[in-house]
């Protein structure tokens, strides 16, 4: 596609690689907005999930330091305290089961868990 419009165009190369640069800063601060839509829609969803009898709160491992996890971290602990197993936490987050394996794992290590009953407990 790039070849065919540097073809037809009758722009300089450089100033078509300078406006795709353009239209790729533009998308990458469109992700960088979504992303956060995407974290503080997960958090208030993770809040919902709850049962109505338990007041909403964040299990205490994960409000403890909440800057050791990396996002997509944060978000598979977050739907797994809820009480989604890996299957529910893959389809939410669109990825694969192993993806939520490999971060549930990382998640564990990091707090110095075992298990996501751990993860859901209140310390």
């Amino acid at each position: 596609m790039l070849a065919l419009r540097l073809e037809e165009s009758r722009e300089p190369a450089v100033d078509l690689v300078l406006q795709l640069e353009r239209h790729l800063q533009a998308a990458e601060t469109q992700l960088r907005l979504a992303r956060t839509s995407y974290d503080a829609l997960l958090t208030v969803l993770a809040t919902q999930l709850r049962p109505s009898c338990d007041p909403p709160a964040k299990p205490p491992c994960l409000s403890a330091e909440p800057l050791r996890l990396s996002p997509n971290e944060r978000r598979v602990a977050l739907l797994v305290a809820s009480g989604r197993n890996n299957t529910e936490v893959a389809a939410a987050l669109c990825v694969s089961v192993h993806t939520v394996k490999s971060q549930l794992r990382t998640v564990y290590r990091k707090l110095g868990i075992h298990s996501r009953w751990q993860l859901a407990a209140p310390r």
